[in-house]
């Protein structure tokens, strides 16, 4: 039997979160026989290098008397996740707030807090602040 060749090509929608440590996406495959019968081992682990993200336009909107924040922002049409970050009286450290499935997040800032930022970049794994992720973070907002 004569051996066929196929290329397989996966979609950059279809490939795992960045890895925030690395930048980069962490691949690797195995090959399947068509009947399913056999298959390979696994691959080393291919780290593919992605280039830093441009940064976009966004709207924070913040009201004092319900300490509510609101922000809106202009992500490529192919981005899906991203991952939302606050930093509390004077960026000390950015906490981890939640992954957005949508360019719009609302959020509620702790009642201790004299002032906050909010950082907003693509999807990572793990959840740690990525500069080259990074789509937009904003300026400090005093309460």
């Amino acid at each position: 039997m004569a051996e066929v060749i196929k290329r397989v090509k996966i979609l950059k929608k279809d490939l795992p979160f960045r890895n925030s440590t690395t930048n980069s996406y962490n691949i690797r495959y195995r090959i399947v026989e068509e009947e399913g019968n056999k298959s390979s081992h696994w691959s080393p682990i291919y780290n593919i290098y992605i280039p830093k993200e441009n940064i976009v336009d966004a709207v924070l909107s913040f009201d004092p008397s319900t300490k509510v924040f609101n922000l809106v922002w202009q992500p490529d049409e192919s981005d899906i996740s991203f991952d939302v970050y606050i930093s509390y009286d004077n960026r000390q450290t950015w906490q981890y707030i939640n992954t957005a499935y949508s360019p719009y997040y609302s959020g509620i800032v702790k009642p201790t807090a004299t002032n906050f930022a909010v950082w907003v970049q693509k999807t990572t794994y793990p959840k740690l602040e990525s500069e080259r992720a990074r789509l937009y973070v904003s300026e400090i907002q005093t309460l």
